[in-house]
């Protein structure tokens, strides 16, 4: 038994400072609290200043949530649509969505525990988290295997039926590369059967990665061009250009040939985000945490790298030191066994 991976369409690792894009290969970064029945308050900054200000990226994991987690028609709508092409249910599609652990603006945004995935529920009971993921921890599969684990466990409390277990499914957005090898935009994983590839039961855990950074694009892609991407492909695109800058022309592209409403919606709350104040600090501080984790994850890594470089060399170096203590001993040997014929 094992999670296979499924192909669905088609990043180095992330970048320090953004997630600088390189020029689709196909062709080339918010908490668990109470629900807010209204959307958090936004006091409108004055145009001018807002213009001012650099543009927040959808992928701060901060301005992702207020955008698809808050408690608002409107978040609710964008999570729908993002789930129905993540899932690829245009002949089921889910209906209705419930935000279990809706968007609040003063999220705690200098904190690892900082719960800024979207836990969401579908109309018939689905269980499902969404995440912005821009900072790779040691671990980090792993720790997705255990929310995913955890997702399941608490549907049941001591001594209920088993059947009534909802399915459970893990979506990742990830501003980088998790599976080198993979040269894909979107992998599933599931339980399946490693032969034949039957599925364990029929509501297997769904565990989704979307790599981001398959999706190469110039700053100056013709119009032509993004009309051959797939709507999952465009999505994808808005979540990692808007806001980066030099990729201005390419959002607004995006935004003109929208025909679902959904990039339309989002450059709308993105927008709204940015002339909120409070909002606007909060996603910047966010920001900056994540990329000293950035930097900080990857000085370890090459620390780590070195470490292990120097490891091998040493066992490399001892391995011949043995060898030639051997090699000594062999010719001792012979030479005490020459004078010794010599003596006889």
């Amino acid at each position: 038994m094992q999670m296979n991976e499924i192909n669905k369409n088609q990043t180095n690792p992330p970048e320090l400072p953004e997630s600088q894009a390189s020029p689709v290969t196909e062709k080339q970064q918010v908490t668990h609290t109470p629900a807010v029945p209204p959307e958090p308050s936004i006091p409108q900054a004055s145009s001018a200043a807002a213009e001012q200000r650099a543009p927040l990226k959808l992928k701060n994991d901060y301005v992702f949530k207020a955008v698809f987690g808050a408690d608002t028609p409107d978040s609710r709508e964008m999570l729908r649509q993002l789930l129905n092409l993540v899932l690829g249910r245009e002949s089921d599609p889910i209906r209705e969505v419930t935000i279990r652990n809706p968007f609040i603006i003063d999220e705690d945004v200098n904190a690892k525990s900082s719960e800024l995935d979207i836990l969401a529920a579908s109309e018939s009971g689905e269980f499902i988290d969404v995440e912005m993921q821009v900072v790779f921890s040691r671990g980090y599969l792993n720790r997705t295997v255990y929310y995913v684990g955890k997702m399941i466990r608490e549907q049941l409390e001591h001594g209920d039926d088993y059947d009534i277990m909802k399915k459970v499914i893990s979506i990742s957005f990830v501003d980088g590369i998790v599976f080198p090898n993979l040269h894909m935009l979107h992998t599933e994983f599931s339980f399946y059967e490693r032969t034949a590839h039957h599925q364990m039961v029929e509501e297997s855990p769904e565990i989704h990665f979307l790599q981001l950074h398959h999706l190469n694009l110039p700053e100056d892609v013709d119009s032509a061009h993004l009309e051959e991407l797939s709507e999952l492909e465009k999505l994808c695109c808005m979540i990692r250009y808007q806001g980066v800058t030099g990729y201005e022309p390419l959002i607004r592209k995006l935004v003109e040939q929208d025909r679902k409403g959904l990039i339309r919606m989002i450059a709308e709350k993105t927008d709204k985000i940015q002339q909120d104040e409070r909002a606007y600090y909060q996603a910047l501080a966010r920001e900056k945490y994540q990329f000293i984790e950035r930097y900080r994850e990857q000085v370890e890594a090459e620390q780590a790298a070195k470490i292990a470089d120097l490891e091998a060399r040493n066992a490399d170096q001892e391995n011949k030191i043995v060898n030639l203590e051997t090699e000594l001993a062999r010719y001792k040997k012979m030479l005490e066994e020459n004078r010794n014929g010599q003596k006889l």
